[in-house]
């Protein structure tokens, strides 16, 4: 027995089962054998796994009419896909269209959220504040400039205290991991002429900034007239020429003088002629005369 043609009908569709007998009756049964797939892809919402929560797989769940029938492992080398293919569209039993849906086991961290047939899992980025307090060893500035640091580079977040705030601050809503590492961070402060800067703290329990003022240096005494420390160029000395001696008239020897005085005596004792011991005293007297007279050259000749 075959069956007739149903118009409107797309035999390809479905198959056909004759069960029964000539005495009892027949039954034909046609069953749709129309398939669908189902594929899915999972999202992320954790800021790229700042806080290192990410697992490394997932499972889901396929469901036909909330009953379980079949389940798959998801990971990132299937780039967080899934797809179940040639399921029946159809029960088989009652020809209702059957209603597929999908679940997935927790995620520890993760909120989930199934839209059809794909997945969002939510993860609340963990975050921190850090406390700042300004202290002052002296005289305090106006006003302070302190910068947050996160694993020793600077980012673009700043406090300014100041006497208005009672010199406090707070860095907040900061992001307490990177990568799944615990961000270190720390603070500095815009440099201030004639002070100190001193940090101490954690970004646990706060850090406070202290600045010291330094002391005046002292200045040098200045003299009333000050004096320049560069000597005078001192003036050349100017010889005083010599005047010329007048030339003073020679003088005679004294012993000269007293020659002739000697003479004068000697001459007047002589005896006159004749006179045998005045003979002897006129020797005397020559020799002596010529004695004189030779010394008296030489002094001549020596002057």
């Amino acid at each position: 027995m075959t069956e007739a043609e149903v118009s409107g009908v797309d035999a390809d569709k479905y198959t056909t089962a004759v069960t029964g007998c000539a005495v009892k009756g027949f039954t034909i049964t046609n069953t749709n054998k129309e398939t669908v797939n189902i594929a899915g892809s999972k999202t992320w919402d954790d800021d790229n796994n700042r806080d290192g929560m990410r697992p490394k797989k997932i499972i889901v769940r396929l469901l036909a009419d909330n009953t379980e029938k079949t389940h798959m492992e998801v990971s990132p080398e299937g780039q967080w896909k899934w797809e179940f293919k040639n399921l029946p569209k159809y029960d088989p039993v009652t020809g209702k269209e059957i209603t597929y849906s999908i679940s997935e086991d927790a995620v520890d961290g993760y909120a989930t959220e199934i839209s059809g047939a794909n997945i969002t899992n939510t993860h609340e980025i963990e975050k921190t504040s850090i406390s700042v307090e300004k202290k002052w060893v002296g005289d305090p500035a106006h006003k302070v400039t302190i910068r947050l640091c996160a694993n020793g580079e600077v980012t673009n977040q700043k406090l300014e205290l100041s006497q208005d705030n009672a010199w406090k601050g707070e860095f907040s809503d900061l992001p307490k991991y990177e990568d799944g590492e615990l961000i270190v961070y720390t603070v500095v402060e815009d440099e201030l002429d004639d002070y100190a800067t001193a940090i101490t703290g954690d970004a646990e329990h706060g850090f406070t900034v202290i600045n010291t003022k330094k002391p005046d240096e002292p200045k040098p005494d200045t003299p009333d007239n000050p004096q320049s420390d560069i000597p005078e160029k001192p003036k050349p000395n100017t010889p005083e020429i010599p005047k010329a001696p007048e030339p003073k008239k020679p003088s005679q020897p004294k012993a000269e003088k007293s020659t002739k005085k000697i003479v004068k005596r000697v001459v007047k004792k002589l005896p006159q002629t004749g006179d045998e011991a005045g003979a002897t005293a006129a020797l005397f007297a020559a020799g002596l005369l010529a004695i004189v007279a030779s010394e008296l050259h030489r002094k001549r000749e020596q002057m």
